[in-house]
Formats: C-alpha cells, sequence, structure tokens
C-alpha cells in the first residue's frame, strides 16, 4: 500500500490555507481553558453564543488529483475547498458547554467523484477554575479525506474521539497540565485499495497522552 516517490511528490498548486473570515475571533481549541467574552461573540441565540466563520481553506489546480505516478499521466483538476464553522458556547453556572459545527465542502470542477462533504461535530464542558481548570469533550467526524501519503484512494470514514483535559497554575503566568484523547477511526464498508480492504486493514483504536506546559 505504500505509495511510489512519483504519488509522493506528487503537488497541488492550491493556494493552501488562505482563510477569509467574515467573523473574526479565537477559534475554539479541543483543549481551551479559557471562557469566551461574550462581546466578542457575534451571535446570541437566547442562552448560547455563537462565533460564526467561513474559510476558503484551499483553492487552485490540482496536478495530481489521483496522486499517480509520472509514467501513468497524472491528471489535473481546479479545485477549492469552503469550510463553514459555528463555534458555540451555552453559560451553565461558573462553567461552560461549548461545541463545534464545521462542514468543509470539497469541490472539483471535472472529477465529481473527488468531490465530499467533510463534517465535523464536538462537544465539551469546561470548568474554570482560578488556580484550576479542566475539561472533557467528545467528538464525531465523518470525512473522504485521504487518511495520509501511503493510501491515494480518498476513503470514506468515521471518526469518534474522547479528550480530556487539565491545568492547574504554578506561576503568576505558567501552568502545566494534562491531556489524554482517545480516537477510534471506523472506514465504511466497501471502502477498498489495491484489493484490500480498507474497514478491516484500518479501522483501528489511538490513545494519546500527553503532559502540557503553557506561559501566558
Amino acid at each position: 500500500m505504500a505509495s511510489s516517490p512519483g504519488r509522493l511528490k506528487s503537488c497541488s498548486l492550491a493556494l493552501g490555507g488562505i482563510a477569509i473570515a467574515l467573523f473574526v475571533s479565537r477559534p475554539l481549541d479541543a483543549q481551551t481553558f479559557t471562557p469566551p467574552d461574550p462581546a466578542s461573540l457575534p451571535v446570541r441565540l437566547g442562552p448560547v453564543w455563537v462565533n460564526p466563520r467561513i474559510g476558503l481553506t484551499n483553492i487552485g489546480m490540482d496536478t495530481n488529483v489521483f496522486n499517480q505516478p509520472d509514467a501513468e499521466g497524472p491528471q489535473s483538476d481546479f479545485t477549492m475547498t469552503l469550510a463553514p464553522v459555528a463555534d458555540l458556547w451555552l453559560p451553565a453556572g461558573a462553567t461552560w458547554l461549548f461545541g463545534v459545527v464545521r462542514e468543509d465542502i470539497v469541490w472539483f470542477k471535472e472529477f465529481a467523484s473527488e468531490r465530499s462533504v467533510n463534517s465535523v461535530l464536538r462537544a465539551g464542558w469546561l470548568v474554570p477554575l482560578t488556580r484550576f481548570s479542566f475539561n472533557v469533550g467528545t467528538g464525531w467526524t465523518h470525512t473522504r479525506e485521504r487518511p495520509g501519503y501511503e493510501i491515494d484512494a480518498r476513503a470514506e470514514r468515521h471518526e469518534r474521539e474522547l479528550t480530556g483535559a487539565a491545568e492547574v497554575r504554578v506561576l503568576a503566568r505558567t501552568r502545566f497540565g494534562v491531556r489524554g484523547e482517545r480516537r477510534r477511526y471506523t472506514f465504511e464498508e466497501g471502502q477498498t485499495y489495491n484489493g484490500i480492504d480498507l474497514r478491516e486493514g484500518l479501522s483501528r483504536t489511538s490513545d494519546v497522552f500527553a503532559l502540557t506546559t503553557r506561559y501566558e
């Protein structure tokens, strides 16, 4: 399932990383420890504060849509990715419930088979105490983005995650913490690559544990 050097060097002339923000404020981070400033959030729906944004994260010519080696004649196409996203905040006493709703709309001009809508939903609970803060969360992702450089197919899969993080302030501007994450990758039935069933071969669970430090 390894790609040839020709595939690895296949590159897109797309201008990645372009961000066009209709509403600008600090994006919600999965390990956030700081509650929002309501004055910085542009929309309020009842008790829920909303920070909507939209990004144009990719636009241009992909010179090798299918990651083919040079000998097979790579095919090119115009592509763009539009990414509307909304951060949601709901106060719950001295704590906050938070969430993220995101849709990545991937469009190709000629190759309709490569078009997709990748969805991300996340929710969590933040407890921001004076010296100690923690949060827990869960998330769900449905995507057709390539799993990595070793697989050229845009294989459909789901990702489910559980996260938790905590930190303590030890000095005026210094904080130490821990975080953990469990993520389950499940490929849809019928997703294959080079005759291999990806659901059987690559569905897996990944665990991450880390120690952190932060200086404000």
